[in-house]
C-alpha cells in the first residue's frame, strides 16, 4: 500500500500544494551531505554559486557538509536538490531537513 505522503496516489501538483500549505512560502532547510572528501573544495565551490544556499560548512561526524538554504517554495527546493546538488561529482548522499520553527537566527 502506498503512503499518500509520498505523492504516489495523488498528482505531484496536489502533493506539492499540500506540502506548501503546511510549510508555507519561504522554505528554510538544512541540508547534510556525505561526499568524497577529496573533492571538498570543488563541491563547496559549486554549492557557493547557488543563490538559494546561504551558508556552507565542512563539519565532523557522520556527515561532511552542512548547508543552510532558503527557497521561495517547496518546488524550488526539490528542483535544486534534484538538478543542481545531486549531480555534483563527489556528492554521495544528501539529506534535507525542513525547518518548522526558528527560535533564533
Amino acid at each position: 500500500m502506498n503512503d499518500p505522503a509520498d505523492g504516489a496516489d495523488i498528482g505531484m501538483d496536489e502533493h506539492e500544494q499540500t506540502i506548501e500549505k503546511y510549510y508555507g512560502s519561504d522554505v528554510l532547510v538544512m541540508m547534510s551531505l556525505k561526499i568524497d572528501t577529496s573533492k571538498t573544495e570543488e563541491i563547496a565551490s559549486k554549492m557557493a554559486q547557488i543563490g538559494s544556499i546561504e551558508e556552507i560548512y565542512l563539519v565532523t561526524g557522520d556527515i561532511d557538509i552542512l548547508a543552510k538554504a532558503r527557497f521561495k517554495d517547496y518546488s524550488e527546493m526539490r528542483d535544486l536538490i534534484i538538478s543542481q546538488i545531486g549531480p555534483i561529482p563527489g556528492v554521495k548522499e544528501t539529506k534535507t531537513m525542513v525547518v518548522v520553527s526558528a527560535f533564533k537566527e
